[in-house]
Order: C-alpha cells, then structure tokens, then sequence
C-alpha cells in the first residue's frame, strides 16, 4: 500500500476539530447525559472559537 503525502491547512484542522466535537456531543446526548451539560459545553467551545477569530 502506497503512502500519499498530503498537506492539511490549519483551517481544514479546525473544521475537523469542531465537527469531531459535534460528533462526540451527539454522541454523549444519546448516551443520556444531560443536555444542559451539553448546551453549556457548546456555548464554551463557541465562545473559545470567537476568541481564537478575534
């Protein structure tokens, strides 16, 4: 099997990292955790992606 080199920009890293996050919040939420824990999870991540923007 032949090994591809590949450059990933920092933009496509972050929108891995923010999906990834998404994915394993579902997947907490259909575990039974609290979605309130969930939301306050979210709004931090959110407000931690607008401090990195600004």
């Amino acid at each position: 099997m032949k090994v591809e080199e590949f450059k990933v920009t920092g933009e496509e890293m972050k929108l891995k990292e923010i999906a990834l996050r998404q994915l394993n919040l579902i997947r907490r939420l259909k575990e039974g955790e609290d979605p309130l824990d969930i939301a306050d999870r979210m709004i931090h991540f959110a407000l931690e992606l607008q401090r990195e923007g600004d």
